[in-house]
């Protein structure tokens, strides 16, 4: 059995856990792996610069809580797009308005969604998809893997994927005018990873996987 081909893969966690399968859904990924089709922009994907997409939009709460939104790891990939980030949109969001439970968790998790579509549009896909890029590399599907991706995949697949299970366009709101043609790239986003596999990390998790239609993917 052999994960997809040409898959990446985010886990989500405090950071985030990256693996990436070439053509022939080899995992090229490996604990401390510098192997340079794994970098982005020369650094590992968890490390890289990423200061979250609060300046794409206009001043107010949700620039606000936006802001905010940063873990332990700063502003780099870890930071803004770990679970800790999630974690301090609900806070906020909560400390600033009369919200109930239920819509803090929405408006928080839609924001967190948000945030990752405007990462893999603007930054990591531009990188992995592009034309210069060896075709054997070249990412042509997604999936998440973690707790967030387990247990908020509903609301946070609302945000980031469309009907016909692509990864969304970025609206003006969150940064389109800052976007190359990697907002129009056909991006299959697979179903989640199976439940408490990013406890053993994306890696592991890739070799769950069938290559396959997407929804028989995690049928094993």
């Amino acid at each position: 059995i052999l994960p997809p081909p040409n898959l990446a893969l985010f886990a989500l966690g405090t950071g985030v856990g990256f693996a990436l399968t070439d053509a022939d859904g080899r995992l090229i990924n490996r604990l401390g792996s510098s192997d340079r089709h794994m970098l982005m922009a020369g650094d590992q994907v968890a490390t890289a610069s990423y200061e979250g997409m609060w300046r794409c939009v206009p001043s107010g709460p949700r620039k606000k809580v936006l802001k905010r939104m940063v873990g332990q790891y700063g502003d780099m990939v870890s930071g803004r797009l770990g679970y800790e980030a999630l974690d301090i949109a609900r806070e906020t969001i909560r400390a600033d308005s009369g919200c109930s439970d239920e819509e803090v968790e929405m408006q928080a998790v839609r924001m967190y969604g948000e945030q990752w579509l405007q990462f893999l549009q603007t930054r990591f896909l531009p990188e992995f998809t592009t034309p210069a890029r060896e075709e054997k590399y070249a990412v042509r599907s997604i999936c998440f893997a973690g707790g967030v991706a387990e247990h908020k995949w509903p609301l946070l697949c609302d945000a980031i994927v469309d009907e016909s299970s692509k990864l969304r366009t970025l609206p003006e709101s969150i940064g389109a005018e800052t976007t190359s043609g990697a907002s129009r790239i056909s991006m299959q986003v697979l179903p989640p990873a199976p439940q408490f596999s990013g406890l053993i990390g994306a890696a592991v998790y890739a070799l769950a996987g069938a290559a396959g239609l997407s929804q028989s993917i995690w049928s094993l």
